[in-house]
């Protein structure tokens, strides 16, 4: 094993705690210019998944680069496992987890997909029956039939390990695929790091953190899109939109179901209106409309 690249010594350490806290607050800055805004409780349970997969995930590639390493460096083949892990091993993912939904559609366990949170508890018969009776005590416009919306962490916990379960997936394929083409990565990242041959500690920063920083912020943005929920039932949007995002951007759903519901302004080209109505309030068509149906627009 070479001495002047030890990724697991104090100063080795101390750089992959900085790469943590950067990463954190690359998603702190996408919550933040998102458009519709996902409320903070959602933002954490979202991006909860990521960092502890992010964890694993860090010390299984910290264990192939020495395992895959040998006598060479180990700087080398962490940089390899890195660019191999955000590049390939985001669409890895994605097609996994897209896989792991479509079973969880079959099996009627719809709920654990990605994103889904909260659990929607209606009043049983018995409950709705007596706000009935007791309607003229009731304000007038009063929803007399209000649901209890609330947070399942069991949901959220089953979609932690099977994310995590996905991310181990993708690793054992991109270990497949180092074994293969490992002496082409190898070279990659040679050239990457010959201008730092000589300067063991900052050749550690770049592959540590510098390069982590930019691959793993594009990697944590391209996945907290389809991590986060996307689609919503009819249901879901009727009761969950205001648990999932903050008050102000609730417009932009709202005059989306107006748009929708609102035969007058229902045609062939509805597409192109709602682009035209939408972008006054600044939400991109594609992401808004997204939980909605094909015949919603006909």
């Amino acid at each position: 094993m070479s001495d002047d690249c030890d990724i697991l010594g104090p100063l080795g350490f101390s750089i992959q705690i900085l790469l943590g806290v950067f990463s954190f607050f690359i998603l702190i800055y996408k919550r933040i210019v998102e458009k519709p805004k996902r409320q903070w409780k959602v933002w954490g349970l979202d991006t909860s998944k990521q960092g502890c997969s992010q964890v694993f995930a860090h010390f299984l590639n910290v264990a192939l680069a020495i395992h895959l390493s040998g006598d060479s460096d180990e700087c080398v083949w962490y940089l390899a496992t890195l660019l191999l892990d955000t590049t390939i091993g985001v669409l890895f993912s994605y097609v996994i987890l897209k896989l792991v939904e479509l079973a969880l559609e079959h099996f009627q366990m719809a709920n654990y997909r990605s994103g889904n949170y909260f659990l929607i508890i209606m009043p049983d018969d018995q409950v709705k029956k007596n706000e009935m009776n007791n309607k003229d005590k009731v304000p007038a416009g009063t929803n007399l039939i209000k649901p209890i919306i609330k947070i399942d962490l069991k949901a959220w916990f089953i979609q932690l390990i099977l994310w995590i379960l996905v991310v181990s997936i993708s690793k054992f394929f991109l270990f497949l695929l180092q074994l293969v083409i490992g002496f082409i990565l190898e070279s990659i990242s040679q050239f990457i790091l010959s201008p730092f041959s000589d300067l063991a500690t900052f050749k550690l920063i770049i592959v540590m953190c510098i390069i982590p920083v930019f691959m793993n912020g594009l990697q944590f943005w391209i996945q907290d899109n389809f991590l986060k929920k996307t689609e919503f039932t009819i249901q879901e949007k009727k009761y969950v939109l205001s648990e999932m995002y903050v008050d102000e951007e609730l417009t932009n759903f709202a005059r989306l179901d107006n748009f929708v519901n609102n035969p007058e302004v229902k045609s062939d080209h509805c597409l192109d209106k709602l682009q035209m109505e939408m972008a006054n309030v600044g939400v991109g068509v594609q992401q808004i409309t997204k939980g909605y149906q094909k015949a919603d627009f006909e």
